[in-house]
């Protein structure tokens, strides 16, 4: 009886350790939208940051954090100030649409401060990156990775 009882005790204990670990993977994953990325902007070359959090219902809070952002200093070459666009986005599949405000760090006068901007965010979950549409016809827009998976973290 108490090898039985030992058995079971180490049976029971496997079992928990591999829910355990399914459970700690799974979360560490986070497939879709939600989580930090980062990419490097494809006009200016300038770091990015995207946090994506909330989703249970497709709608999600979005935040942007440009460290260089041209469209604030008004020339594709000074990237001295940085901005921030944050706000909302609904997914719908792959897709996540978004509604986001535009502030440029300590200039309120600059450039495209206060401008509300429309990107829309494309989940592909065989690399699981994003892709934006914020290029031209002649630039395609950023991919983004999970923050220190591509570009390391910064």
């Amino acid at each position: 009886m108490r090898r039985y009882m030992k058995v079971l005790a180490v049976v029971c204990l496997l079992l928990i350790s591999v829910l355990v670990l399914s459970i700690i993977v799974t979360a560490a994953k986070q497939p879709g939208f939600v989580g930090s990325w980062e990419a490097i902007d494809v006009v200016d070359g300038s770091y990015e940051k995207l946090v994506i959090s909330g989703g249970r219902d497709g709608t999600h809070r979005v935040m942007v954090h440009d460290s260089g952002c041209s469209g604030c200093s008004g020339d594709i070459s000074d990237l001295s100030i940085s901005c921030t666009a944050k706000g909302t986005g609904t997914s719908v599949g792959n897709i996540l649409t978004t509604n986001l405000t535009v502030r440029c760090m300590g200039c309120p006068s600059c450039g495209i401060n206060g401008v509300v901007v429309w990107p829309t965010f494309t989940y592909d979950p065989n690399t699981d990156t994003l892709e934006d549409d914020i290029g031209s016809d002649s630039i395609p827009g950023a991919t983004w990775y999970r923050l220190g998976t591509h570009l390391g973290t910064k």
